[in-house]
């Protein structure tokens, strides 16, 4: 919860933190308001997300190899997304962020 609240205060621009909570109970639209609820709160509930996705990822991982100190590696995951990548920028000439992401996502060992 530290965290969460330090994200949400945290940022380039100084906002008190009396603000921030009046962004929640009164949202009148002003300036301040609009960083909180459209900049910073998804910010933050997405590095929560993010963050659980991360540790549900790891912990499938060592539940299935039944081995606590599994890593990507053990099971060629990072290597076959990598080689997807790069057979999608080299074969096919894709500079796309959300294409990497497509064939990282192909380039899986995992059934689908």
């Amino acid at each position: 919860m530290v965290c969460l609240m330090a994200s949400i205060t945290l940022g380039a621009r100084d906002i008190p933190f009396a603000v921030i909570l009046e962004s929640f109970t009164n949202f009148d639209n002003s300036f301040d308001h609009l960083v909180v609820q459209t900049l910073r709160l998804p910010r933050s509930l997405m590095a929560i997300a993010v963050g659980a996705a991360l540790g549900v990822a790891g912990a499938l991982m060592q539940g299935l190899t039944r081995n606590p100190l599994a890593e990507t590696g053990i099971l060629g995951i990072e290597a076959g997304g990598a080689l997807a990548v790069v057979i999608s920028l080299f074969g096919f000439g894709n500079s796309s962020p959300t294409v990497y992401a497509g064939a990282a996502f192909w380039g899986q060992p995992w059934p689908r």
